[in-house]
């Protein structure tokens, strides 16, 4: 009876958490974003592509962020245009006591913004929510000269919910990710009020 209840306790214990703590490696979804992810490069950011575009415009990239607005581009709803907020994240899902997996960073790299056709037969398609996470991989097309917001070629975007991400744990930079520089990593965020 006793180890009866010490096992039924432990399932219990596991439940709460999801499962025992500890991180991993962004988990994609499906294999083609496994292709994709292994295609993409994940070290070139958008100031990289403004700074460049030329040499930047072939390149299949990854990007991390926070959705700002979506929209239909037309009458006909032949195409979605999702606005995003880019924000680094090194690509770990963290699992712990809290619900969030991905740690992304307050800071990032400006605007861009991601067309697709509309799924094809689908009439109730409901766009990206605002505040969503989305992953998305492109090639970079344009610039907006007014406001440097990159527009990207999509080939493929992930919509994570609200609750999948925060920004408020780490406080990093590109360069604590290309290079490890710990001079880039403020530690967890901290808000003066």
């Amino acid at each position: 009876m006793r180890r009866t209840i010490v096992v039924c306790w432990l399932f219990l214990l596991v439940g709460c958490t999801g499962g025992l703590s500890g991180s991993k490696h962004y988990q994609v979804l499906s294999v083609h974003e496994k292709h994709m992810f292994s295609e993409a490069n994940r070290n070139m950011f958008p100031d990289d592509v403004r700074s460049n575009f030329t040499e930047s415009k072939d390149s299949l990239v990854v990007w991390s962020g926070i959705v700002k607005d979506s929209k239909w581009r037309g009458e006909l709803k032949s195409e979605i245009i999702i606005f995003v907020e880019h924000h680094y994240w090194d690509w770990v899902e963290d699992y712990g006591l809290q619900s969030e997996r991905a740690f992304l960073s307050p800071r990032g790299e400006g605007m861009f913004s991601c067309a697709r056709p509309s799924p094809k037969g689908i009439t109730d398609f409901q766009l990206p929510p605002v505040g969503s996470m989305a992953i998305v991989y492109g090639y970079p097309e344009g610039i907006e000269a007014s406001t440097q917001e990159i527009s990207l070629k999509c080939e493929m975007v992930v919509i994570k919910p609200r609750e999948w991400y925060t920004t408020e744990k780490w406080n990093y930079g590109r360069n604590y990710l290309l290079h490890g520089d710990e001079s880039d990593f403020d530690g967890p965020v901290s808000y003066d009020y």
